[in-house]
């Protein structure tokens, strides 16, 4: 079944919140841009809510977002 989102963000890494020093776990966030608000998987700190978002999805995924939201 499509979820419209990703669901595979994992943090086989180990990575924690500078924060509260706890480990991240992966979450169903959305955000926004522009107008738009879109539905995603990302690490999120349990404690503070705080987001990890990887270079990765920012120069990938993120950048087809905006391309399509602008086009719009």
């Amino acid at each position: 079944m499509k979820t419209g989102y990703d669901t595979s963000v994992t943090n086989e890494a180990g990575l924690y919140c500078y924060r509260c020093d706890e480990v991240l776990v992966s979450s169903k966030v959305f955000l926004q841009y522009l107008a738009s608000s879109f539905p995603t998987q990302l690490l999120k700190c349990p404690k503070c809510s705080t987001l990890y978002i990887d270079e990765d999805m920012i120069m990938t995924k993120a950048v087809d977002v905006e391309r399509t939201i602008e086009e719009k």
